[in-house]
């Protein structure tokens, strides 16, 4: 890409007994990678991804944009990531839970990023969230959304109570 570095998103939805996952990286530049497992999604329509924001001139606020979203169901989740071309020391914003935080190694052709998640309902916005790095450089950032899936409605049958009659639980 213009910001020196590829960057993508992929999901797959696990089946039971599914115990390994492989991500292969086929060119001869060096990669940085992460698997997130997350469970209790809804089983269709759940994944929402941004654009993907890209920095190609440096500096050291990659930014995950802002999304806005609707009617989401409690326990939905907000994942905002980034990636870099270089191998500086990254900060999550403090209003996400940091679920990754690495780079591939260090010297020459090194790449890196970081990622974190928050808890979102309702219909709102994401917010942007600004990571920070020691260093300036060209960067890639996503914001996700991962749609929970909808509460069963929990109904308790009763019965033989009159009107009138008290009822103790």
């Amino acid at each position: 890409t213009d910001a020196g570095c590829y960057f993508g998103t992929y999901y797959r939805i696990a089946e039971e007994g599914d115990t390994e996952w492989t991500w292969t990286y086929g060119l001869a530049d060096q990669a940085y990678g992460v698997i997130l497992r997350y469970t209790g999604q809804a089983s269709s329509g759940f994944i929402h991804a941004s654009d993907i924001t890209v920095q190609a001139s440096p500096t050291n606020t990659p930014t995950a944009p802002n999304v806005a979203y609707t009617d989401l169901e409690a326990g939905s989740l907000c994942l905002q990531v980034f990636g870099s071309d270089e191998d500086y020391i990254y900060t999550t914003p403090v209003q996400l839970t940091e679920r990754y935080n690495d780079i591939s190694n260090t010297g020459d052709g090194t790449c890196g990023g970081a990622g974190g998640d928050k808890v979102i309902s309702g219909t709102g916005n994401t917010g942007t969230a600004e990571f920070t790095m020691s260093g300036a450089d060209q960067w890639v950032a996503v914001t996700v959304i991962i749609e929970a899936e909808e509460a069963e409605e929990v109904h308790i049958p009763v019965s033989g109570i009159g009107v009138g009659d008290p009822m103790i639980l």
